[in-house]
């Protein structure tokens, strides 16, 4: 899995052959472009310990 998704942000360059999406070569996008087109979504969820009022709470900020 992972040098799947490495793969597609190109961070690893195919050796052989070309990935595709939409019929588009990767290889041949510009990197803002591609890595705009995925989201990585961790798979352990993150828990918040305060409320969401008090995270969206902008005068809390210091």
């Amino acid at each position: 899995k992972s040098t799947l998704a490495l793969s597609f942000f190109r961070f690893v360059e195919a050796t052989k052959g070309c990935i595709t999406i939409d019929g588009l070569d990767i290889s041949k996008m510009g990197l803002s472009d591609l890595h705009s087109k995925f989201t990585i979504i961790p798979q352990d969820p993150t828990i918040f310990s305060s409320t969401l009022l008090s995270m969206l709470d902008i005068s809390l900020v210091i």
